[in-house]
């Protein structure tokens, strides 16, 4: 099961469009309305979301890899975004401008 993490959202940097057809692969995220895909790396999809909760956000997209087991595809993705989501609110803590964490599945 891929992880996702929404984060409040420094302003948009650019206003670039991405094809209909790459919002099409990016799975449930692709269907919220006005959620837009800004990147896509090896590790995951990042979208900028119009609204959560009532302020602009983003939200990260980690999705399952095909070609590792799925026991140990699962382990690393929970893992990897429990570190991501816990030393973004270590940084915040320690007066390190970084993104809040609103929510973490």
């Amino acid at each position: 099961r891929a992880g996702v993490a929404a984060m409040a959202a420094p302003a948009p940097a650019h206003t670039d469009a991405y094809a209909p057809d790459a919002m099409a692969a990016g799975g449930a995220l692709s269907r919220v309305a006005g959620a837009s895909l800004l990147s896509q790396g090896a590790e995951a999809r990042v979208w900028e979301l119009p609204s959560f909760l009532g302020r602009h956000a983003v939200a990260k997209q980690r999705f399952a890899k095909r070609y590792r087991l799925p026991a140990l595809d699962a382990k690393l993705t929970t893992r990897r975004l429990a570190n991501e989501a816990r030393s973004l609110a270590k940084a915040r803590k320690l007066g390190v401008r970084a993104p809040a964490g609103y929510s973490v599945d």
